[in-house]
């Protein structure tokens, strides 16, 4: 398990999730969207969690058979690399968020599955920054 964790929340999380809407998305269009903007986000969605994971998963392959999957407790230059697109991948979540206006876009096609305030993706999307900030920083 400790071998493949990176790979499977990147195909759970990424993959099964974007077909799983894309599926959803051929039934029912979210209002206001065209099938290419759902095409576009299920894509998107898919690669920007599952790449980052085989990422990990690369990284955490480069150490060896014992090596558990937390990024913080792994030796340099991995621990380095994956803290580093650690920050990276927040940063572009925070910019997606707020400066592209990926929360209305968030809220439009999660619509379909019942939820679909921006105004909350953006809380949520603070706390979740904060709070792996948080979990890092404590374990330093």
């Amino acid at each position: 398990m400790n071998q493949c964790f990176w790979l499977i929340c990147g195909a759970l999380c990424g993959l099964l999730f974007a077909w799983r809407m894309r599926a959803r998305f051929r039934r029912r269009i979210p209002t206001g969207a065209t099938a290419e903007e759902a095409i576009s986000f299920t894509r998107g969605w898919a690669l920007w969690i599952f790449l980052p994971c085989v990422a990990f998963w690369l990284l955490r392959q480069s150490i060896g058979a014992e090596a558990l999957p937390f990024c913080d407790e792994w030796p340099n230059p991995q621990r380095t690399i994956a803290l580093s697109l650690q920050v990276f991948l927040w940063a572009a979540l925070l910019y997606w968020v707020f400066v592209k206006d990926g929360a209305t876009t968030l809220s439009k096609f999660m619509s379909i599955a019942g939820s679909g305030n921006p105004t909350a993706f953006k809380a949520v999307c603070v706390v979740a920054v904060l709070a792996g900030s948080v979990a890092l920083l404590s374990r330093w």
